[in-house]
Parts: C-alpha cells; structure tokens; sequence
C-alpha cells in the first residue's frame, strides 16, 4: 500500500490522548520528544544506509506498513507542536534529509492560513525555520525572503512588529556568528559528534537582515522601546524551544532586556564592519539600545538609595539569593565612606561580612578615615577580617609597612589581648590558612609590635618555635622593614639596611642567655635562610660584643658567638657583602683572638671556630692572614711549609674543620727529633688533635716488626713523652689536664674490636700511666673525679670491658690485670674495675 493511505487524523488522536495521560511538563516534554523520533523513523526520507543501521533509532524505524510522506510529517509536527524538535534534529541528520523536512516546512508554513486562535504564534516557528535553514544557502535564501517580507509587514499591530524586531535580532545574531548550536540529545542520537555546526552565510541574507534591522530600529521611537518593558519575557520563553530566541543561562524579567541584549550581540558582530554603507549608520543607532544583559540589572540599583537598599538588606536577609547579596552590597560600596556614620549601615555590614571579603581593603582605609571612629568600626574590622583571604590581609599590612596606606590603631591592652588569644589558638584548629589571617590581622593593627611579641614567645618557649617561626616567614614584609639608625662604623658595615626582624633577633642572641638565648639562636637559624639580611645583622652587631667578651675572658659566652657567626657565614654570598673595612677588621680581630687563646688551655674550645671563621672570611686567602697570627699557627691555613710535626698536626686538623682536603704532605722527621716533637705538640694541641696527632703517627710508623702493632708503638710514644713532659717541666695544672684528657681520648678509637695482645699492652700502659702520674697535682683533689689520672681510669675501665667480654681471656691473664692494679693508689675508680675482673673470675669458677 502506499504512504499516503496513512490516516494521519488516528495518529494525532493516539498522540494526544498519550500526552493528555501526562501529569507534568518535563513528562510530556520527553514524550513529544519520542512521538517525534518515532514519527520521523517511520517517514518516507532518503535516509542512507548508515543512519538506517543506527542502533539508536533502527529498532522501530520503518516497522509500520505505510510510511508518511514528509508533507504528512510537517503536517503532524504542526498539530502535535513538535517544531522544537524537527529544528534541533535538522543540524544532526544528513543534509539531504534535513533539506527535504525545511522545504516541506516552509511550504506548509506559507500556505498555512493565518487562523484567529492558535497555540503557537506564527512568528515563533517561522523564527525557528528562518535559523534552522541557514546552512543551506540555496534554501535559506527563499526561506528568509518570505520571513523578512513577513516581519516587515506594514500595519502590523505593535506587540507583534516587537516580536518581530526580537526574531530578526535573533536570526542575525545566527547568521552573523556563522554556526549553530547542536542539541546535545540529537546530536548522540544521531551520532554526530560535533558541538556546533559551522556555515558560510549568503552575502545576499547578510544584506536583507541589516537591511531589515535598519527598517524596525529606525522606526522605533522611544515610547515603543518603554512599552517593551511591560511585556513579560514569559511570553516569549514558553515556546523558546522552538525560536531559540533566548541562549543564555539567567533569563531577564522583560523583553527590553531580552531586545537590549540581542542587539548588544548583533552589534558586537558588526563592530569590524562599522565602515560599510550598510552599517555606518545603523551602528550609532544599535548603540542607544544595546546593553548586555546582567541579572543585575533587574534590581535597578541606578535608582536606589541607601535607607531603601538597607531596608532590603536587613528585610530580605534570609531569602536573598547570593547574586542579588552580591549586587546590593556592590551598590552599598557606592555609599563609602559617608555611609560608616550610619550605625544601621555598619550593623548591616557586620551581618553581611563573609559577603564583604573581596571588599576588605576598601572598608578598611575609609574606616581608618573614619574621624570619630567607635567601638562598631572595630568590630566592623575585625568580622569582615576573619573572612578575608591571608593574602588579601598580607597586601594590607605591606602596604600599612610601605606608608602606602595608614594602620588602624589600638590600645596596647586590646592588641596585646589579641595577641596572647591568636598565640594560643596557634596550631589548633582551622590549620594553617586560619593561624595566619588572625596574625596578619594583628600586622595590620601594629606591624612592629606583633614582630616584638612573635620574638618574645618564640625566645620565652621553645613550644612555640615552630609555630612563631611559621607567621614571621607569612609576616616577613613586616620584619623586613627598614628601621632608623645611627651610621653603622665601616669595620662593622656587612652592606644591608637594619631591619626590625634583624635587630630584634641580633639583640636576644647578644643580651639573652641559658635558656632564652638558646631559643633565640633557633629561631635565627630556622629564618636566616630566608633572607641574608638576617645573617649580616646579626654578623654585623656580633663583632663589637665578641672582643668584648674576649677581654673579659668570657670563654662560654665567646664559643656560643662563634656558633652564630659561623651560622651566618654559612653561605658565601653573605661575605661577599661586607665592606674592605668589615672583611679586615674580622679577619684582625679573629686572628688577634687566635693568637692570644693558643697558649691558654681554657681558650682550647674556641680554637676550631676562630680557625673556620678566619677561613671563611678571607675565603682561604693564607696571604691575608700570614702577617697577622703567631707562625706556629700558620699551618692551620697553609700547608706550603709543611716542616714539623705539628705543622702536620695543625694542617691535617684545617682540613677537618674546613671539610677540605687538609695536609697531604708528611714531613721529614728524624727518629731523634720525633720525641721531642711530640713533646712539643702535647704542649699546644687541643684535646680534639690529640687524634689527629695519633693518626699522624700511625701514618708514620706502620708495622715494622712481627708481633708489633703500630698502634701501640704509636701509644707507648705518646705515653713516654707525657711522662717525661710531666716529669720534666713545670706545666700548669690546666695544661696537665688538658693532655692526660687528650691522650685518654687516643684509646676510644683503639679499644672496640682490638686482639687480647693488643688489649693487655694497652692496659700495662694505661697502668703505669697511672702510677706515673699519680702524684703530678701540687693540689691533691677532693674528690676522685677531680684525679687528674680520671680520664686514664676511664680508658683502663674501658679496656678491661672489652677484655672481659669479648675476648675470654685466661684466668692466669685476668689474674695478671689485678696483680698490676696493686702499683697504682685507692681510689673509686680502681675499686671498679677490682669489681669488674672479680665478677668475672667468679662467674667463670661457676
């Protein structure tokens, strides 16, 4: 049978008593929407064959006996309102089908009569048909000259020439842009991939719609444009499925806004052509009208005063929607700074201050201004302040330190209360973000104050470093900042500006001491890292204190600013800095230091740092230090004239200090120079070398006999010449300690893993060491630990361990180590190794 046997009235009776079945608008919407579908599958259309094979829609396309023929279709679209979607499927099918489905439309749509009554306005679907044809050049042109005959009709009623003007905007808007959006259910459905489709549009439409446009703008007066006001956009939104009139997300209240707008649009495509005949005059007038539509422009804010918009404000407070919050609180910044005098206005802020962040710094310099500013200023301040971003606070406060912009002042009893509350709250919770805003809040209030206070806790709690170290590296700006000063004399010119930050930390570290200044030299090396301002401060003011500690024989004190020297030369660059003044004058000072403390046993812990701060500033140069220290010492930084022992001694322990490659060449000593070179280097070594001699030695005398070990020819000649140093000279008893400390150190590293052999030679040693020694002290001790042979028990204790445990020795030899404990004199130390050995013996008889 043929297609057109189909009863085309049975299929809009069965379609519209399904519809009727439907309860809501999305239901029936979905439901016309598969209708469509359907009808569209089963019409006869040169479909080809891959769109046949389509798995979306083949399952009940061509399933009916007697297909429609594609006037039939239009004929059912049009009682069955389906116009939205024959135009959003035509940017998705094939061409040829969609061409035969727009030309159908457009004839039943010009020879559709004009009915009195009718569901859709005829220029919604010619709107919709005008845009869908436009990439069909050929097609369009007819289409598009039988709809702008139409809609510039004379003797059209105005409501209608409105919708017209609406439609043209709309089309050009299409047409001008030279794509069409691609429904994103048709486009799956018809498996095409694209977002938009693209076209070339005719010159010939391109002329006919400005054309058109002219015709309708210029022929609007101003009392048509006010009219537009009163037509709800409802009007026109209800078939915008269909005439795609409207394509943005917020939809305006009225069409003046919805004209406004297009025109806007159609302009905007128009700028590049402003000098075309066609367009040079049309411009200026699309001018008057465009405007871009923002929702805001509802609220109608231009006319608003303030006693109205905080009525809104405070009446609406809990049903406003946040753009309208948004826009009302823009206008209510139009108002600053006079609206601060008004109390409602402040209270209003205060409730709408998480709304008010991205406005914080504005707020805060009138409130600043404020000429009698009261307690709701300040909380004004501190409210919007907690919903402020820290880097928004962070710009205030640097500008605040700058003197681009004024503080806002407190009282010190409410800063510091502040202060002590945001200090407390420090590392709870909120994190990180939370513990800085209030902290930057504080910067904002007294920059300088709240860096004072930061030091104060950090110097005062060590709990606290970690935390204080963290907001002053947020806050630097505000440490960094630049504070008055007499001239700094050259000699302690290190080329930086005196910070507050700097100075605070510099004074702690020189006027602190025990645990306050230990706190104080953390947070300085937990920052100096961050800026080398803070290192050549500090450097700087360290300079004149450290002689002054010398003079007065402040050893401790001394070692403890040496540390941070050190700690501040720790990166070159900051050497590199200083003035020709500072450079000697450190070197000089260092030098003269070193000298004076090498023939002072109580100055030994000093010795190393003098020799790494010397170094570090002359950056090795030994020329800048050879005519300034004693020439025993100038080993310590030249290993040219390496001649004697100790020159070894000095250059090998340079290296260690330094962490350079030290003193790689060994001296040419006789075997009867070597004793009195060792007695030479025992005088002036500090505990530390006494190791490094010991290596020197081993270096020097390997293994030359069978059954001879080189560590203890090594130890038997550090242990004659101490005895013959003792015996032979009249050391003072500081001296004497140092080397009988330094020589027991030898055996630390000798002991652990060492043959019994070894171990009971050593011993012997250590035992006649001790009886040797005995009574060296013209002062007898007052209590063993004060011994001078203290530290030689220890090393024998140490011995006699690792004897006992590891190597299982006889029991004739473990009787022999209490036989020769017998020469040496009562003292606690010797009762405890008696114990030791007797413990062991009867743990073995067991």
């Amino acid at each position: 049978q043929q297609s057109k046997e189909v009863d085309v009235s049975q299929i809009e009776q069965v379609a519209n008593k399904i519809l009727s079945r439907l309860k809501n608008d999305e239901d029936e919407k979905l439901k016309r929407r598969e209708i469509f579908i359907f009808l569209l599958a089963n019409t006869d259309l040169p479909w080809k064959e891959e769109i046949i094979a389509n798995e979306n829609v083949s399952s009940f396309s061509n399933i009916c006996g007697k297909l429609l023929t594609p006037a039939q279709f239009i004929g059912l679209v049009d009682k069955l309102v389906l116009w939205e979607y024959m135009y959003c499927c035509c940017a998705t099918i094939s061409r040829d089908v969609a061409s035969i489905l727009l030309e159908n439309a457009f004839n039943f749509l010009d020879q559709k009569k004009q009915e009195t009554e009718v569901e859709i306005a005829p220029w919604i679907v010619w709107t919709g048909l005008a845009r869908a044809s436009l990439p069909f050049q050929k097609l369009s042109t007819a289409i598009l000259t039988k709809y702008l005959g139409r809609c510039l009709q004379k003797a059209t009623p105005g409501k209608e020439r409105m919708n017209n003007l609406l439609s043209v905007l709309s089309v050009a808007n299409a047409f001008l842009s030279g794509s069409l959006e691609v429904d994103p259910y048709f486009a799956h459905l018809f498996e095409q991939g694209d977002e938009a489709i693209a076209f070339d549009g005719n010159p010939e439409i391109r002329s006919s719609l400005i054309v058109a446009l002219k015709a309708m703008l210029f022929d609007m007066d101003f009392d048509q444009w006010i009219q537009l006001c009163e037509i709800p956009s409802a009007d026109v939104m209800v078939y915008n499925g269909i005439s795609k009139i409207w394509q943005e997300d917020d939809v305006p209240s009225n069409v003046q806004f919805m004209a406004a707008h297009l025109i806007y649009k159609v302009k905007s495509l128009l700028q590049g052509q402003a000098s075309e005949p066609l367009t040079v005059d049309l411009l200026p007038v699309m001018d008057q009208f465009a405007k871009e539509y923002n929702k805001v422009l509802e609220l109608d804010l231009e006319s608003i005063e303030l006693p109205q918009l905080l009525e809104v404000l405070e009446q609406q407070k809990d049903s406003l929607e946040q753009w309208k919050i948004e826009a009302y609180l823009g206008k209510l910044m139009t108002f600053m700074p006079g609206c601060l005098e008004v109390a409602n206005c402040v209270s209003v802020m205060s409730v709408y201050a998480e709304h008010l962040h991205n406005n914080f710094e504005d707020i805060f310099v009138h409130i600043v201004q404020v000429e009698n500013r009261q307690e709701m200023h300040d909380e004004l301040f501190f409210t919007i302040a907690q919903h402020t971003a820290v880097e928004s606070l962070s710009d205030i406060a640097t500008k605040i330190t700058n003197g681009e912009i004024r503080t806002l002042t407190v009282s010190a009893d409410q800063f510091d209360s502040r202060f002590v509350e945001a200090m407390n709250r420090s590392g709870g919770e909120g994190g990180v973000g939370k513990m800085l805003r209030e902290f930057f809040v504080l910067a904002i209030l007294n920059g300088d104050r709240t860096i004072e206070r930061l030091v104060e806790v950090a110097m005062q709690n060590a709990g606290q470093l970690d935390n204080v170290c963290q907001i002053l590296k947020s806050v630097w700006a505000m440490g960094s900042k630049q504070i008055s000063d007499l001239d700094i004399p050259n000699k302690y010119d290190t080329g930086c500006p005196k910070t507050l930050l700097g100075s605070l930390l510099a004074k702690c570290i020189l006027e602190k001491v025990d645990k306050e200044l230990e706190n104080s030299i953390k947070l300085f090396n937990n920052l100096k890292d961050e800026n080398n301002t803070l290192s050549q401060q500090v450097y700087s003011a360290c300079l004149p204190q450290i002689l002054k500690l010398f003079d007065d024989s402040q050893v401790g004190s001394i070692c403890t600013l040496l540390e941070v020297i050190l700690s501040c030369l720790c990166v070159t660059s900051v050497v590199d800095t200083f003035t020709q003044e500072c450079t000697t004058y450190s070197i000089n000072i260092g030098c003269y230091m070193l000298n004076h403390s090498y023939y002072k046993p109580s100055h030994d812990n000093m010795r190393l740092n003098l020799i790494k701060w010397i170094s570090a500033v002359s950056k090795n140069d030994s020329s800048l230090i050879k005519a300034r220290v004693l020439p025993d010492l100038m080993s310590y930084f030249s290993t040219a004239n390496c001649k004697t022992l100790l020159d070894k001694v000095h250059g090998d322990m340079a290296g260690i200090t330094t962490q350079e490659s030290g003193s790689k060449v060994m001296p040419m000593i006789k075997e009867t120079e070597m004793k009195s070179q060792i007695t030479a280097c025992l005088v002036f070594i500090t505990k530390e070398e006494f190791v490094v001699l010991f290596n020197v030695l081993k270096e020097m005398y390997p293994c030359e006999e069978e059954g001879e070990t080189d560590i203890l020819k090594c130890v038997e000649m550090l242990s004659d010449s101490c005895h013959k140093l003792f015996v032979n000279h009249n050391l003072d008893e500081e001296r004497q300690r140092r080397i009988v400390s330094g020589y027991a150190s030898v055996y630390t590293g000798e002991v652990p893993g060492a043959e019994t052999d070894t171990l009971i030679k050593l011993y012997l040693i250590l035992i006649k060491d001790i009886f040797v020694l005995k009574d060296t002290l013209k002062t007898p001790p007052t209590d063993d630990s004060e011994m001078l042979t203290a530290p030689l028990w220890i090393s024998c204790q140490a011995v006699v361990a690792e004897l006992l445990q590891q190597q299982l020795p006889s029991l004739d030899t473990v009787k022999l180590l209490l036989i020769h404990l017998a020469i040496t004199p009562k003292c606690s130390f010797k009762e405890a190794v008696i114990m030791v050995i007797t413990n062991y013996l009867d743990k073995s008889q067991k």
